[in-house]
Parts: structure tokens; sequence; C-alpha cells
């Protein structure tokens, strides 16, 4: 079993107590983090560039892991075992790393594993490129059969809503839902969003392409979703479920870090760091939501609104003596009396006599042949959308014109560019007959060379398109 290799970069950090309302701060890191959980001890661990994981400890101080063999730590979670379990999209494995012996083993699974997400003993990866969600058993590692999604689904984030139940997002803008062996999907998803769970079997999601937070509840055998409109450009990613009762996530493009009611109030609050693009978030269990800002190169902090509880007040005096209460109800009906004798069968009637039956008419003549009408006009033809983008200037702003016929009017277009297994920007509109521009919201820092652009128009053309971007 390969051991762990140690950057020899200890950084010494006293983290500052919890204090006044919306406190900010942050600790540095040695690589760019992206994705951050939390153990239950408190430790903060999080998954960085070029193969890295690391973590905080409660005594301020961050310790990184580079791990040669790995391509590209993901999606990060730390089960109840007390171990670390990462996903490795580019390598197609999952890895899982003990804190106590820093021993570390990985778990080949071919595709493109990429959420992950612990529910009761299980451990479920989302598999975007085969279209699987694949159970591993917490304890001992084991893999277990594979769920089939939807051909085309792509599932990305996944979170646990309870024991047996978990949520997940798609690459194609589906919503998912694994319960009790059931599988289904539901429109309303965004592909480069994240999912958390929130109170009361609520589930949140991120809508970066909409500028939307999403909001699904079990319905039956449905789904109920609900969209919040955030203010244009925030293209949210990261999410998560605050103790102070309320949703924050981050808007990487715009490097900020919100919180909103769940009446929709939305509060935004810019990053700590100069340059900051906050994507991960998770609540420390306290008063503080902490983030992985990899334009930072930082693990950042803010602090709730809500304080410590005050102590108890003294009793109040009685209060006065309460109205009069409503009358009761009626009392329910007495038992049902004994029935009754049957009384004597009357005698029978006579049956009457049938009436004879009416002799049948003669057929009509049959009509003339009326003239034949008018051809009708032949509607537009459907066809492969064609698609044109440009990045000008040094800021690499995608703008992408798409035309997809007559018969794509008025169907719903979505744009996701990748690169190396990466989402770097999106954008959705609504078809127009002779053309459409599409505006993509980046979510990474794009840098020159070649990308793929997925095309989505309504719920059966996809079309991937390369793209340089200089």
């Amino acid at each position: 079993m390969p051991r762990l290799l140690l950057l020899a970069c200890l950084l010494a950090l006293a983290l500052p107590a919890a204090a006044g309302a919306n406190d900010w701060g942050a600790v540095p890191t040695v690589t760019a983090p992206h994705d951050i959980a939390r153990a239950a001890d408190g430790t903060l661990w999080y998954t960085a560039n070029g193969g890295v994981v690391g973590r905080l400890d409660p005594g301020g101080t961050i310790e990184e892991w580079h791990l040669p063999a790995m391509q590209s730590a993901e999606s990060i979670v730390v089960a109840t075992t007390g171990i670390v379990w990462f996903t490795d999209p580019a390598g197609e494995q999952v890895w899982r790393l003990d804190p106590v012996t820093e021993a570390i083993d990985s778990l080949p699974l071919p595709g493109t594993p990429w959420g992950i997400a612990q529910s009761g003993s299980t451990i479920w990866v989302t598999n975007e490129s085969e279209d699987v969600l694949t159970p591993f058993d917490v304890a001992t590692g084991a893999e277990g059969t594979g769920v089939d999604v939807d051909d085309a689904t792509a599932p990305r984030d996944i979170a646990a809503q309870a024991a047996g139940t978990v949520w997940f997002l798609s690459g194609s803008g589906r919503l998912g839902r694994l319960a009790g062996g059931v599988m289904t999907t539901f429109a309303g998803g965004d592909g480069g969003g994240r999912i958390a769970a929130g109170r009361d079997g609520v589930m949140w999601f991120t809508r970066p392409g909409l500028d939307e937070i999403g909001r699904a509840v079990s319905n039956g055998g449905g789904a109920a979703v609900t969209g919040y409109e955030l203010p244009a450009g925030s293209a949210p990613v990261g999410i998560a479920w605050g103790p102070d009762n309320a949703v924050w996530y981050t808007e990487p493009s715009t490097g900020r870090v919100s919180r909103m009611t769940t009446g929709g109030t939305v509060t935004r609050w810019l990053a700590p760091s100069e340059g900051g693009t906050p994507e991960g978030i998770v609540s420390d269990g306290t008063h503080r939501l902490w983030v992985a800002d990899p334009g930072a190169t930082a693990l950042g902090y803010i602090t709730t609104e809500v304080g410590p509880p005050g102590a108890p007040g003294e009793d109040g005096e009685d209060g006065e003596d309460g109205a009069p209460g409503l009358p009761g109800s009626p009392g329910a009906p007495g038992p049902e009396g004994p029935t009754g004798s049957t009384g004597a069968t009357g005698a029978t009637g006579a049956t009457g006599a049938a009436g004879a039956g009416g002799a049948t008419g003669p057929g009509g003549a049959k009509g003339e042949k009326g003239d034949r009408g008018p051809r009708g006009r032949r509607g537009p033809a459907g066809r492969t959308p064609r698609v044109s983008c440009n990045a000008p200037g040094a800021n690499r702003r995608v703008r992408c014109r798409v035309i997809t016929g007559g018969g794509e009017a008025r169907a719903a277009l979505r744009l996701r560019l990748y690169r190396g297994g990466r989402l770097y920007a999106t954008g959705a509109r609504i078809a127009r007959t002779r053309g459409t521009n599409v505006r993509l919201h980046a979510l990474r820092r794009m840098r020159p060379g070649r990308y793929t652009l997925l095309v989505v128009v309504g719920d059966s053309v996809r079309v991937k398109v390369p793209l340089r971007i200089r």
C-alpha cells in the first residue's frame, strides 16, 4: 500500500475565536483548495489542485499531502469512521486516507468518478461518463453493484438526505434521487452546480447557468422543485446549510460568499482575500462557515449573526385567567337498535306481453365524394445546430451563437465548457428561430488552450464542439 508524502511546510496559525456578526478571515494554504469537508472532531479537510489533500486542525495547523499517483483530487467527504474519501476523475479512482496511520489506498473506478457522499453505511460515488451511482462499503471499502441512471444523464455532485436516500445533480441539467433502491430523475437541475441537505428533508442546490438557488422536496413519487432568483451574474457554485437555518453559497465568478433565507432574501459579502474565487463551502458546526478559495490559495471563513445563547430570564408574573373555552363537540351517536322482523313478501304481478318490433327502414343513398382540400404548408425542418464562439480580449469572456433550425425554436439551450474533465463555464438561453446568442459565465479562471463545448438543445440534441481559446 503506498504511503502518503508529507509536504515539508506546516503553518502554525492561531485561529481567531468566533466574534461579532459576519466576521471575515482567512488561513493561507500551500496549494489552491477547491472542495472542503468537516470531520466530527472539527478538523477541516480539503482537496487542492495537482493531486493534493490537506487538513486544517482545530489548533490552526495546515498540513498537506502531495500524492504523485493521483491526477486530480475533486470531491471529498469524511466518513463517520474517520476515514477521508475523495475522488480522482482524471485518474479513474476513488481514494481513502486514514488520518491516524496516514495509510492511503486507491479503489479503481473506470469512468469519471466525481461527486461523493455517505448515506448510512454506504459511500456513494457518481460516475459521470458511465451514468452510474457506485456504492462502497464504508467500513471495508468493498465495491457494490452500481445503480444505473438514465442514459446521458451524467451524474455529478451528490448529497445524502437520510440513511438510504441520496440526491444528485447531472451534467444534462437533471435532478436525481435514489431512495430505497428506486432511481428517479426530474427536470430543474444544473450540471455546474452543487447540492446540500437542509432542514426537514429539503434539498438545496445551485444553478450557476440560471443565477438561481433551487429547492427540492419529495412529493410522493415525484418532487416539488422551486427556483429562487439571484442578482444577475451571481453564477452560484458551492452550497451549504448554515447553523443559522439559512442557505450559504459561493460565487466564484464575483468573488463573493452569500446567504439566502428560506424566504429568498439574499445578503452578499466579498471574500476576505483579494482575487478570491470561493468554491466549496461547509459549516463547522458552530457559528462559522468555511470556504475553499483557490483564487486566494486559502481557506476563508465568515461567522453568522447568531451569537451564543443568553442566560435564562427570570420567571414572569402569573397571567390573568383565560376566557372560557368553546363548547365541546357533540357526543358520539348511541348504538344502533335491533333490526325489526321482515314483513311478508307480496305476490308477484303478471308479466306484460312483449310489443312487436318495428320494421327496419331502407338505407339512404350514398352521397357524392367531396373535393380534396389544399395541401398544408411544410413545417420547418430540424437540423443539427451550428455553433460559433469567440473569446475576445484578455478576459476570455466566451460568447457563442447557436443556429438550431426552425424545428428547435423556443427549445432550451444549455452550453457547458469543459477542459480536462473539469467544467469551466456555463450558459443557458431559450432558442430563437434565426439564431441565439449565449454568453457563458466563467466558473474557473480560463487559460489559453483547447476546450470542449457541449451544446444541449431541448431534451434530445447534444453536440460537442472543439473550441480554442487564445
